[in-house]
This record gives structure tokens, C-alpha cells and sequence, in this order.
């Protein structure tokens, strides 16, 4: 259907990761940065998961066995039961915050403070987009690690842009997160000074010419992080691979994952509980949530990535907090994946659009889309969402909408400023 092929088409565009890149991801950052194993470090035990911070306990429940994530100082007990707040996985979130401080080194490693007064960098990366309908080509060949792109492709691409614009707005939102971020480091002065620089994994700026202007700034240590929640080694692996790939003078330390983070909680429930007043009051409880996510292949499951994992952790964490609101939100929810690529290889489902379409054929009075795996408007939102899922909801009819993209959400991104001084004092970085 045309929804299936927005999904799998989309991701060539702004979305999380590119066949090439992605590989080579799989060599290069198969171990996180604190040298624990494949698949972001984490390993199934059935009652404990750490991460890097010090402080609070996370319990998610469900009918299986447990996960631990190794890290620095923060302990995740975990269990699995039914019972409770729970989607169709069971899940379940009593309390939760921040995660995903690791506690090595991407690049170039000092001993000692160094930095000679000097700020912390802030390396804020997202996966970048074409600034015209002339770099689409270029664009996407970049995406597919120097592999030509066959023309339908340019042409589908060119078309789906000129639909949303004529180009991507990732990097105005991205420097956007990432003045907002500044701004929030700023407000505190708790510690050394930073400076946040942006850099592109597949369009310009790069990650290699961020690097490049800290070093030029005097900058040698840093904190990398990327604007998107959860790990996986195919996407925000890939990220830190290209860090390692610059050879940079500078010292970055990754934050790997922040699915978690209370600001980023509470920004998506708020965001779903204003999304639903676009529905009759008389249908509004029955309207069923989509969370949705970047659909990867399904050979990530083979090395036991957490990016799955992750995700139902963030629906959950949102479900708990709607139900605990004192306007306590109560419907129906799902999770779904999005923007799967046109190749021979399975990808990870359920698809979006078939939910969209089996719900209408339930006789559900409508849907509210809540993509948490993205932060940002960028093609996957505005025209795989909005053009294409609008289009097959038209069609059925159903009703379909979907909440705001945090953007440069001021609570999320102070959240996101928390985990950098954190990070910052876990390596006792100061002036």
C-alpha cells in the first residue's frame, strides 16, 4: 500500500539510521565506552539494571526474565510480573529517571583534568537532512555509504520533500535543542563552563567538523549526545562511530541513552493529554494511543540490541504517568514501528499504518500517533505521519492526529543539560 511504502522509503531520508553507516557501526561500536559487550551494554539477569548515574531505582514489570545495563553508579532493579499498569507487553513503571552516562572515552583519551581552562564541549548530534531538492541525490548516496541511488528513489525522495517544503528543518530544530540546552547549562553554575556544538551524521554540519571547532576553541574534553532516546548499536552507535572515525584531538564521553529521563516523561504525557481535547468529548476516552518508533531490522534481535526493550520501557513510563495524572488518563494504548526501509531483509512490526488500518476495521472512533522515538519535525513526522498515515486514515475514514514533537521542549532539554553535568562531575571535569 502507499502507507507501507512511506515506511519503508522514509527512512532514507531524516530518520535514525542508513544501511552503510549502520554496519559499520557493527564493527567499530559493538562495545559500549565503558568496555562492556555488544548490544549498548547490557546483559539479561533477570533482576538489575545499571546505568550511569547515581540515584533513583527504576522497577518494570512483566511475565519473562529481566535486563541489566551496566554502568557507572546507577543501579535499575527490574522485574518482570503481570499486574498493575500495562499495555499489551505488560509492562509496568514504578518509578523512574535519567539514564545512559558512560563511563569511557569515544576518540582521543588523557589522563589527568586537561583542558587548561578551557569549557566542556557539548556535542549534540542528529542525523541531518538535504538543504534543497538538489541535495537529495547527494543526500541519500551519503546515507547509503557512497552506494548509488537508483532514480525512482531521487525522484520519490525529491517528491516527499517538496511536499514537506522543499527541504529538511532538522537542523534549525537541532541547533534550536541545542541553544536550549546551552541556555540551561548556562542558568547553573555548578561546575566547569560549556559550549555546545552540533554535528550532522549524514549532512552538514558533520560530527567531524563539530569536533574539528572544538578543537580550534580549545575545547579537549566533551560530552557527546544525540537527539534521540534510545539505544541501539544501528543507530545511536553508529553516531559515536562516526566520532571515532574524525581521529579528533578531543576527549567525548557518551551519553548512549536517556529513554528515561523524567523531563522527557512528562513532556510526552502533557503532550498526549492536549492532543486528545482534538476529539469529542464523547469519544475521546476510547481513542487508542500509537507510540511509535523507527522500525530497525529484525537482525538487531540476533545480537540482543535493547532498543525494543527500551522502547517499551518509554511507553510504559508514560502510560504510569497519565494514570497517576490527577486528570488521569485512561485509554486504550499500543506500540507500533514506523518508516521500515524497502529491503529484502525483515524490519521490526507491528507497522503504524496497519494498526491505523486494523483499528478502523475494529470500529475504534479514532487514534492519536505519539512518535517517541524522535524528537524533532523532521520527514519521518511531516510526511510519513502527516502526509501518508493522514492519507490512509482519509481513506478508511478514520480519525487520526498526533501530538507535537518535543522540539526544543525547554523542560526535556534541561533534562538533557542535567545528564551533562552529571556526566561532567562523574569525570570530575572543572576548571
Amino acid at each position: 500500500t502507499g502507507t507501507t511504502r512511506c515506511g519503508r522509503m522514509g527512512r532514507w531520508a531524516d530518520g535514525q539510521m542508513g544501511g552503510q553507516a549502520g554496519r559499520r557501526a557493527d564493527g567499530q561500536m559493538g562495545r559500549r565506552a565503558d568496555g562492556e559487550a555488544v548490544g549498548g551494554g547490557h546483559e539479561r539477569t533477570g533482576q538489575t539494571m545499571r546505568t550511569g548515574q547515581t540515584g533513583a531505582i527504576v522497577r518494570l514489570r512483566r511475565a519473562a526474565v529481566g535486563v541489566r545495563w551496566k554502568g557507572v553508579g546507577r543501579r535499575w532493579t527490574v522485574g518482570w510480573m503481570r499486574g498493575g499498569v500495562r499495555g499489551p507487553s505488560g509492562w509496568r513503571v514504578e518509578r523512574q529517571g535519567p539514564v545512559g552516562l558512560g563511563s569511557g572515552v569515544v576518540g582521543a583519551r588523557r589522563d589527568g583534568q586537561g583542558g587548561g581552562g578551557a569549557p566542556v564541549g557539548v556535542l549534540v548530534m542528529a542525523y541531518g537532512g538535504p538543504d534543497s531538492l538538489d541535495d537529495i541525490e547527494p543526500y541519500l548516496i551519503d546515507v547509503r555509504g557512497g552506494r548509488a541511488v537508483s532514480p525512482e528513489m531521487v525522484a520519490e525522495m525529491r517528491e516527499r520533500y517538496r511536499i514537506i517544503g522543499g527541504r529538511s528543518p532538522i537542523l534549525e530544530r537541532t541547533q534550536a535543542q541545542s541553544d536550549r540546552v546551552q541556555q540551561a547549562l548556562d542558568a547553573s553554575h555548578d561546575g566547569p563552563s560549556f559550549r555546545c556544538f552540533v554535528g550532522m551524521r549524514h549532512w552538514t554540519p558533520r560530527i567531524d567538523t563539530a569536533l574539528s571547532g572544538m578543537s580550534q576553541a580549545g575545547i579537549s574534553r566533551a560530552v557527546g549526545v544525540v537527539m534521540a532516546p534510545h539505544y541501539s548499536r544501528m543507530s545511536i552507535g553508529a553516531y559515536f562511530a562516526k566520532v571515532t572515525e574524525a581521529h579528533s584531538p578531543v576527549e567525548v564521553v557518551p551519553i548512549e541513552r536517556w529513554h528515561l529521563l523524567p523531563e522527557l516523561i512528562d513532556a510526552l504525557a502533557d503532550r498526549v493529554v492536549s492532543s486528545l481535547s482534538r476529539f469529542a468529548t464523547d469519544i475521546r476516552n476510547d481513542v487508542q494511543l500509537i507510540f511509535t518508533a523507527h522500525s530497525l531490522p529484525e537482525r538487531i534481535l540476533e545480537w540482543d540490541d535493547p532498543y525494543p526493550d527500551e522502547l517499551q520501557a518509554t511507553v510504559a513510563a508514560v502510560v504510569e504517568r497519565l494514570r497517576n495524572r490527577a486528570d488521569a488518563v485512561t485509554n486504550p494504548f499500543e506500540f507500533a514501528y514506523q518508516s521500515a526501509a524497502m529491503t529484502n531483509e525483515p524490519w521490526l512490526g507491528p507497522d503504524a499504518g496497519e494498526a491505523i488500518t486494523r483499528l478502523h476495521n475494529e470500529g475504534r472512533p479514532g487514534a492519536l500517533v505519539v512518535p517517541i522515538g524522535f524528537t524533532s519535525d523532521h520527514v519521518e513526522i511531516l510526511y510519513d505521519i502527516d502526509v501518508e498515515y493522514a492519507r490512509l486514515a482519509e481513506s478508511l475514514p478514520f480519525k487520526l492526529e498526533r501530538i507535537p514533537m518535543l522540539n526544543d521542549d525547554p523542560g526535556t532539554m534541561a533534562g538533557i543539560a542535567g545528564l551533562v553535568r552529571q556526566l561532567a562531575r562523574n569525570h570530575d571535569w572543572h576548571e
